[in-house]
């Protein structure tokens, strides 16, 4: 009865390991966030060891423990490279968009697929993380407003640029709005383009502002002023960017039931959805919460 026991441990652990020689790598697709961002078309991996698909071969996409939707249309691309044998798997869905700010998982089922040439060495579940994000905020990288000097040293504003790390289109004629302490003293068309290959612009001019010392100066890009270039319902939230501070003190304010329900942002104009004690932007103005 040991030696039995033993013989079905020692296959359990020969099966693990030579399930685990299947190296692969993942190619989404993702973004450069690791994010998926896409309908959902397909998924692709690339094995080293060329394949075989085995009988009732299956993936799954799952939210939690749910299944939101199963693939059997696998397809599977031998090819050597150098002296490396690999194989693309691809695995088809129906390109959906999955609904956005959940984290989903890819499951590729056990006993899909096998070595080509040593058919016994199988796969075990294999998952991948889809991570659909609620909003392409934190996609916008470099911001820089466009400052000069004149004559009497006072500083001057004629505009700013913006880079978003993917892929956005605009939506509609988008515009930002130029607030000094709060209140809006002009309103510029933002120029939002596409650039490369996870890369886009946002290019703002307006005539000659003079920044009054010790007032605050902010732009404003409402909400749903771009969207994912692959996807129309992945817009910005409202995005506020300092371009000068205030010098006057910061005291505690007590927020009114209407500015309870204001977007708050921090300090880099990244909007806050669950703010802790701490120093933030809200209407415009710098609020400390205590």
């Amino acid at each position: 009865m040991k030696n039995f026991i033993l013989l079905v441990f020692s296959a359990l652990c020969f099966f693990g390991s030579n399930a685990q020689s299947l190296p692969y790598m993942s190619h989404g697709p993702l973004n450069s966030k690791g994010e998926f961002i896409f309908p959902l078309d397909y998924y692709q991996i690339t094995f080293y060891p060329q394949l075989q698909l085995l009988d009732g071969y299956n993936a799954q996409i799952l939210l939690e423990n749910e299944i939101i939707v199963e693939s059997s249309n696998f397809e599977i691309q031998n090819y050597e490279s150098g002296t490396v044998e690999q194989c693309d798997l691809t695995i088809w869905f129906d390109g959906r968009l999955l609904p956005k700010g959940h984290t989903y998982t890819l499951r590729l089922n056990a006993g899909s697929i096998a070595d080509a040439k040593n058919p016994e060495i199988v796969n075990e579940n294999l998952y991948f993380t889809l991570a659909v994000p609620a909003n392409l905020n934190h996609y916008f990288g470099l911001f820089e407003p466009y400052i000069k000097t004149s004559d009497e040293n006072a500083k001057i504003c004629t505009g700013c640029e913006g880079w978003i790390a993917d892929e956005v289109d605009p939506i509609g004629s988008p515009v930002v709005y130029l607030q000094r302490n709060g209140e809006t003293i002009g309103e510029y068309p933002a120029d939002i383009q596409m650039q490369d290959w996870d890369l886009s612009s946002m290019f703002v001019y307006f005539p000659a502002v003079t920044l009054d010392e010790g007032a605050e100066y902010t732009l404003v890009l409402p909400a749903n002023s771009f969207c994912s270039l692959f996807r129309e319902d992945l817009t910005n939230d409202e995005l506020t960017f300092v371009i000068q501070e205030g010098s006057s003190a910061i005291t505690e304010v007590e927020l009114t039931d209407s500015d309870r329900n204001l977007p708050i942002y921090d300090l880099t104009g990244r909007r806050v959805l669950n703010p802790a004690k701490g120093l933030y932007i809200i209407n415009g103005r710098k609020t400390l919460r205590r």
